[in-house]
């Protein structure tokens, strides 16, 4: 700026001082110098305020300043952006040093420990951010009934009206079509990311009850991901992408309907950090961001963000910052913001991969325990999941290779799916036992069937 201004302003007329018969004009740099202690003082103030003032408290102040809360959500995550990546730099540079791959005990060794992570680093919180903007639709932040604790500027009461009567009315037809047919139906499904040659789902065929819980598991790259964004109607509502054939709830097209739909859902995203909203102070605040979306009111609020936290055993942390969790927290408080509203349909992708042992089991305990509600999940854990499902789905390249109960599914795996047959079978088959129509014990419950059978 300086060498610019110096040089080129267009008031310049004294020359300070030249360099290689380069002159430099004392406006210019007056100016430059000028401009450069405003954005710096700018720079200071923002951080300042950054750092003594909470992300609610500042967005509270935003919106009564009348500027609208997508707009705030804008302005917050271009500020706060620059401390999650030092965040996430100070995690990384922790873990290398108890790896003691680099000491980092002067500034030039901070430096080197810094520099090989800077471009990962980066795309990586450009990955949060694109997560957190898919998260924010599928949690209501759009919802023109929002009741947030800083949002004076709604919509005009008739305006509001009519959006909620049109909404209250497919619902209410949505309601209707359940009692009729309480299905979920998956018709010839085809999916392709822009840009792809080959499709990510290739022809998939589904049908599953209400009340299920089901499983889907393949390896890497089978296309578990994008179904779950096709059940959610994150494609092609949010996400863009090619489809053939339809999705059907209670025998209504999801893509006709996704508003209704979403506030029946509840998603768990595979990336846990992604999900949340960025704008809590605190636990508490996060589980409670769905609610406060749908117009909830305070007392009824405080009270379910407390049931749910019960829930998921984090009742000790509500009061925490969400960033101060560790990695499996992070997924237990993802799973509460999707289960806070009591969705008619959960959708989990992978939500205990960075659980530790106990973790796990508490989850599928959890799971096990929830009724009336249809659940998809995706995960690796296939002992706790013949425990818990229905019905299992198997992904192999883009199609569903298989599908029925645990039992069936997982004795009939073909080698080419490279998935793992589940503990209490593979020890049924090394002892021979099996249950009467042949079949090895894949659960628990079948392995107490197979006591009457060999007694």
């Amino acid at each position: 700026m300086l060498i610019i201004q110096g040089l080129f302003y267009s008031r310049n007329q004294t020359v300070l001082f030249s360099v290689l018969g380069v002159s430099f004009y004392k406006e210019g740099l007056i100016y430059a110098t000028t401009l450069g202690c405003r954005v710096l003082v700018i720079i200071l103030t923002s951080g300042f305020f950054m750092v003594t003032t909470s992300i609610s408290e500042n967005a509270t102040y935003l919106e009564l300043s009348g500027l609208s809360y997508k707009t705030v959500y804008v302005l917050m995550s271009v500020c706060y952006i620059l401390p999650e990546m030092m965040r996430n730099m100070r995690k990384i540079q922790q873990a290398q040093k108890v790896r003691g791959t680099n000491p980092q005990k002067t500034l030039i060794q901070k430096l080197k420990s810094v520099l090989p992570v800077l471009i990962p680093l980066v795309i990586k919180t450009l990955d949060q951010s694109m997560a957190r903007s898919i998260s924010l639709q599928l949690r209501g932040f759009d919802n023109p009934n929002r009741t947030v604790r800083t949002s004076p500027a709604r919509v005009s009461p008739v305006a509001d009206a009519a959006h909620w009567s049109d909404w209250i009315g497919n619902f209410i037809d949505w309601v209707e079509d359940m009692e009729e047919d309480k299905r979920f139906v998956i018709e010839n499904l085809t999916t392709r990311y822009p840009g792809t040659e080959q499709p990510q789902l290739r022809q998939i065929n589904a049908e599953v009850h209400t009340g299920q819980v089901v499983g889907i598991i393949g390896n890497s790259h089978s296309g578990k991901s994008t179904l779950c964004r096709v059940l959610a109607g994150v494609i092609p509502k949010i996400v863009s992408a090619e489809i053939e054939g339809d999705w059907h709830m209670f025998g209504q097209r999801v893509s006709d309907n996704w508003p209704v739909y979403n506030a029946m859902n509840g998603v768990v995203l595979q990336n846990p950090a992604g999900q949340l909203s960025g704008l809590a102070d605190t636990v508490a605040d996060e589980i409670a961001f769905d609610l406060i979306n749908q117009g909830m009111v305070e007392g009824l609020i405080q009270k379910r963000v407390e049931e749910v936290a019960t829930q998921m055993g984090l009742i000790e942390q509500l009061n925490l910052r969400p960033e101060s969790l560790s990695g499996g927290q992070i997924q237990r408080l993802a799973i509460a913001t999707a289960i806070v509203a009591n969705p008619a349909v959960l959708i989990m992708d992978d939500p205990t991969s960075q659980m530790d042992p106990l973790g796990r089991r508490q989850f599928f305990q959890w799971l096990a325990q929830v009724k009336e509600t249809t659940v998809f999940i995706v995960t690796s854990e296939i002992d706790d999941l013949c425990e818990v499902a229905d019905v299992v789905w198997v992904l192999h390249e883009g199609q569903m290779v298989a599908q029925g109960r645990p039992g069936e599914v997982f004795n009939h795996l073909a080698a080419d799916w490279q998935i793992p047959a589940p503990t209490i079978q593979q020890l049924a088959q090394k002892m021979d036992w099996h249950l009467a129509d042949g079949r090895y014990p894949v659960n628990g419950a079948d392995l107490k069937e197979v006591r009457y059978v060999h007694n």
